[in-house]
């Protein structure tokens, strides 16, 4: 005799979970970009509804503004904890049932185009047609062209027919965000912000809309990737390793190794104490690697709290050279590059 009880259970219980609805239409109320969340009104409640959005996002996504309808997903693993996922495909009532007709209400906003695309040498940008609303009047942005701007090269999915207006890129500034409003005059105009740390956006005039911005760095080159971009706390990203000579004659003996760290952005980034702990090694060849008085033969390590540190390779001066491939690593962090010096003998030949 066989018991199907506890199959017959399982299947119930399975069931009962994939009734289960672990995601669903939102309306988007307000977005903190700074603490990554925002709020948001879910079928049957006015109540606002904190969900969180992922850390690492560079750039909005077009969907993201107040009044749109957003999908937000119940995670498992943290209790309570609501992410949102994407854009929703309905926008729900706050009161449960048929709320009749509501209060007619305006949201101010971009509706179509007024898209930022960077052009492909980065000198200037282009700003597409469209239309956007303000007190619940619709407004449209007519297209210019680039007729006047041949040598404008821009990517190749803009309708140059179809651009609204042409803006020259401005030097770079640590940090800052040069913002592009549209008004009810139909005029697009810059504003660049101030250089702060964190920026602060430019205050949006009145009777005028927020398109889009720059993300302004100490570079003076602008990409794509700088379009609706939000400044975010420097961190390390890169070593940079220089060789003040990277072939030594038989009569050159020795070439500094100088180690440069530098943030997301490309700027130099100093550390408290103790400070980058650099390591540097030679992993083929020979010589002999120093810091100050101390001189060791394959490895050698030392704390900075600058964003540079030089260490100094010597070679033997004697027939057993070896060309050495050098390893600089900075330790903790994983960031690792290797370099060559090129060592000749007397007759110029490589050792």
């Amino acid at each position: 005799m066989r018991l199907y009880g506890s199959r017959i259970l399982r299947n119930n219980i399975r069931k009962l979970q994939d009734q289960r609805t672990e995601t669903r239409d939102a309306l988007l109320y307000d977005i903190d970009h700074e603490n990554h969340f925002c709020r948001v009104k879910i079928q049957g409640t006015s109540t606002l509804v904190v969900a969180w959005f992922p850390e690492n996002w560079e750039q909005t996504p077009v969907w993201l503004k107040p009044g749109n309808a957003v999908k937000i997903n119940h995670t498992g693993g943290i209790h309570g904890r609501i992410e949102l996922i994407g854009h929703g495909s309905l926008i729900p009532s706050p009161v449960a049932g048929d709320p009749g007709d509501p209060p007619t209400t305006y949201t101010d906003g971009i509706l179509t185009g007024l898209t930022i695309a960077v052009c492909t040498n980065g000198e200037a940008i282009v700003i597409m047609a469209g239309t956007f609303q303000i007190a619940g009047t619709i407004y449209t942005v007519p297209a210019i062209g680039m007729s006047g701007y041949p040598s404008y090269e821009t990517p190749a999915y803009v309708n140059r027919d179809n651009v609204a207006a042409v803006f020259d890129v401005d030097p770079g500034g640590a940090y800052r965000y040069d913002s592009f409003f549209v008004s009810t005059n139909l005029i697009i105009d810059k504003v660049n912000g101030a250089c702060t740390t964190p920026p602060v956006f430019p205050t949006v005039p009145a009777d005028h809309l927020l398109v889009g911005w720059l993300f302004r760095t100490a570079s003076n080159t602008v990409t794509q990737s700088n379009v609706n971009k939000y400044y975010s706390v420097s961190r390390i990203s890169q070593i940079e390793v220089t060789l003040t000579d990277d072939e030594l004659t038989w009569a050159e003996t020795t070439s500094d190794i100088i180690v440069v760290m530098k943030d997301q952005y490309g700027a130099l980034l100093s550390q408290t104490s103790p400070g980058w702990h650099v390591q540097v090694s030679i992993i083929s060849g020979n010589g002999t690697l120093s810091r100050g008085d101390v001189s060791l033969v394959t490895t050698i390590d030392d704390y900075t709290t600058s964003s540079s540190i030089t260490f100094t390779y010597t070679r033997g001066g004697t027939v057993d050279d070896h060309t050495p491939i050098i390893q600089v690593t900075l330790l903790g962090y994983g960031f690792s590059r290797v370099e060559t010096i090129v060592l000749f003998d007397v007759s110029g030949i490589p050792m």
